[in-house]
């Protein structure tokens, strides 16, 4: 039996990237791998063909015996999960808290668990987050340090959490654990509720309607990915991460939300004027956050896009 890889989430922004890359033949996964997509519907991207075989298994993974049904009946056995799979909109997850995690820790453990009753020898990716260190973590600096303790009480990073403890806890023989945690990323395909998408909509609003574009608080500065910098190194974690290891996926630089709408200014043109939307702002917000990734550049990886390209990917999207 050769190779054979699982997505879970295989419909959300991330899961459908990385569909549409293997679809190109740009995901660097070797042509002899089955793929195995998993979400609750059919994901758009699906590829149409694959040297390996491509399948699509519709599963809620809150759902234990659903769940466990699916990986067991799985042909052939997954030698290696990316599980994407989950609540990823913190805004969401705030006003949802008990589906927030049911969706992130309860839906990791029942696959984790079928996963081990399946007995087969597993590399297993769990897509966290860097919400998990929680707002005051940032060095004076604005640095966060990998592996410094996470102390998030927002329900988004505490289902997260959870989801990394089920993780740890979980000891079955051959079953390779790896945990990843991203800091902001974005890219084509992205929905509204995040930094980017929200940003060019209001400004495209604001030039249509020919009237002030609301914003929140423009100083923060954030570190910021293309999201195909984030799926190069969940692949790459797959194949050389240290099992029962943690690591940040970070560029380890910041950039303002100013620089940010600036920028989609410059590509989409500039709004009538601006004006900070007290409503929008968050009270504490750290001013600077930037993560660390010196143990996943000792593996090679390297983020591929600044600023400028992945604004051109997202507007020509």
């Amino acid at each position: 039996m050769g190779p054979s890889l699982l997505i879970t989430g295989a419909s959300g922004f991330v899961g459908t990237r990385l569909l549409r890359r293997i679809a190109m033949g740009q995901a660097g996964i070797p042509a002899g791998t089955h793929i195995h997509t998993l979400s609750r519907n059919a994901p758009q991207a699906m590829p149409r063909s694959h040297p390996g075989g491509v399948s699509f298994h519709s599963c809620d993974l809150t759902d234990t015996g659903g769940c466990q049904r699916t990986i067991l009946e799985m042909s052939p056995a997954p030698t290696d999960v990316l599980h994407l799979a989950g609540l990823a909109n913190p805004r969401t997850a705030q006003s949802h808290p008990a589906y927030a995690r049911a969706a992130n820790a309860s839906a990791t453990r029942n696959l984790l668990s079928a996963l081990a009753d399946r007995g087969m020898p597993v590399r297993f990716l769990l897509a966290s987050t860097a919400a998990v260190y929680g707002k005051d973590a940032a060095s004076p600096e604005g640095f966060i340090q990998e592996g410094t303790r996470a102390r998030a009480r927002t329900a988004y990073g505490w289902s997260k959490r959870i989801a990394e403890r089920a993780a740890r806890a979980c000891d079955a023989p051959g079953l390779d654990i790896i945990i990843a945690r991203p800091y902001n990323h974005a890219g084509p395909g992205q929905e509204l509720g995040y930094v980017i998408p929200d940003l060019a909509h209001a400004l495209q609003t604001a030039r249509r309607e020919k009237r002030p574009m609301l914003t929140g608080n423009l100083w923060p500065k954030r570190d910021l990915l293309h999201v195909d910098d984030v799926l190069d190194a969940y692949l790459l974690l797959l194949e050389k991460g240290e099992a029962g290891r943690t690591y940040d996926v970070a560029s380890g630089k910041a950039v303002s939300i100013q620089e940010i709408l600036e920028g989609l200014a410059e590509r989409l043109g500039d709004p009538p004027s601006i004006q900070v939307d007290e409503t929008r702002t968050r009270p504490g917000e750290a001013p600077r956050i930037a993560g660390d990734p010196t143990a996943l550049l000792a593996l090679g990886w390297a983020p591929q896009y600044n600023l400028d390209q992945l604004l051109d990917a997202v507007v020509k999207s």
